[in-house]
């Protein structure tokens, strides 16, 4: 382990006793960030939430959130909205579409309910349609797939990144080229993306791009970012106004205008520590060097897979020839995936189960994991396996 991956770990409290691979679901945050979160609480609650040096600091520190989102991102701090989790931006997208009855939105059979919940209330609202894209076992399929599915009324396209259930990495570029010449919009998860591999948002060709801060990134719970491309943010409608979104607000006229960027998404009041825990987050991962971070998460992926033995009775669902992600889903014939996690949890081995047909459980590998982990990880997979 390269020696400053090996300093954020002794940074983790949670990894001194236990080997965590849970970091698809929530990862725990290095103790620096934990402080940052709790520095900035204690100093507002010392002069009070709403003084006017508060107030001030409020806006430099949502407004230095955006142009680190857009950092990563390499996209623009304009195109960038706060939020509070992936699901949100979600929710922004889908309700921000002018539906017509019979309008349709293909959503992945890998999704999230995050990512198909929320088109699903407008299914009860406006009468569209969703329909179910199956990924197949390759991109072709995948493709060829989605070309079959598409007709005049389509609208919309979701789907993630990377799959929270098998960690494969969909071709949003490919996609997007679809979208682009059928005047489809794309909106993309990145939940589990961003943390464990380099974005660049215009390469994606996503329309739409939305993230957790609380995973890979190891930030706090209870945060995330939206990026919209510029040139369509006027085909989203607001769903929601607040103070801090409008730049104009009149009771007397009953009018407002909202802000021209896409903070004009984002919600009311927001805790502040829990920003600036993010900014910290975003700027480690980007520090550490995502293309580095990507390859160590890939290398003890494949020692992972690598030492699990007892094929005739272990079935992955991720990709095992070619590893894409640090997420590892599998299953044992003959065991309930639910005993399998608690088997595990027994031996101080945190995971999850997800719910795939057949359920599966979920590993998910970060760059602070370590190679003993790892051989200790696969030993009792086997051992539970036999």
């Amino acid at each position: 382990m390269k020696k400053k991956f090996q300093k954020i770990r002794e940074n983790i409290p949670a990894l001194k006793s236990q080997i965590y691979v849970n970091w698809g679901g929530a990862g725990p945050s290095p103790k620096f960030i934990v402080d940052k979160i709790a520095t900035y609480l204690k100093w507002e609650s010392k002069i009070g939430p709403f003084h006017p040096k508060v107030r001030e600091e409020t806006l430099k520190i949502k407004q230095t959130l955006r142009n680190t989102v857009a950092k990563v991102f390499k996209s623009s701090p304009d195109e960038i909205a706060i939020t509070d989790n992936t699901t949100s931006g979600i929710n922004i997208a889908a309700s921000g579409i002018d539906w017509k009855k019979s309008d349709e939105v293909i959503v992945a059979n890998e999704e999230h309910p995050g990512g198909f919940l929320p088109w699903l209330v407008w299914v009860k609202r406006k009468k569209i349609k969703v329909k179910l894209l199956d990924v197949g076992e390759s991109d072709k399929q995948l493709i060829n797939n989605l070309n079959h599915l598409i007709t005049k009324s389509t609208k919309a396209i979701c789907i993630s990144h990377i799959s929270w259930l098998s960690g494969k990495i969909f071709p949003v570029q490919l996609i997007s080229k679809i979208c682009k010449k059928n005047n489809i919009l794309l909106i993309v998860d990145g939940a589990q993306s961003i943390g464990q591999k380099e974005i660049n948002i215009p390469n994606t060709g996503a329309d739409i791009y939305t993230i957790s801060g609380q995973k890979w990134l190891m930030g706090p719970q209870g945060t995330g970012a939206l990026y919209i491309r510029k040139r369509k943010s006027r085909n989203i409608l607001l769903s929601r106004a607040a103070y801090g979104t409008a730049r104009i607000k009149n009771l007397n006229k009953l009018s407002f205008t909202p802000f021209s960027t896409a903070k004009k998404f984002e919600s009311g009041t927001m805790n502040m520590g829990l920003i600036s825990g993010l900014t910290e987050s975003l700027n480690l991962f980007y520090k550490l060097d995502p293309s580095i971070i990507e390859n160590r998460i890939k290398t003890l992926t494949e020692q992972l897979i690598g030492m699990i033995r007892n094929r005739e009775r272990i079935q992955f669902l991720s990709p095992t020839k070619e590893i894409e992600s640090g997420i590892v889903s599998f299953s044992i014939k003959g065991i309930n995936s639910t005993k399998i996690v608690k088997l595990l949890l027994k031996k101080k081995i945190v995971l999850r189960e997800v719910e795939s047909s057949p359920s599966s459980v979920r590993i998910s590998i970060h760059y602070v994991n370590t190679e003993k982990e790892i051989e200790e990880i696969a030993c009792a997979i086997n051992e539970i396996s036999q």
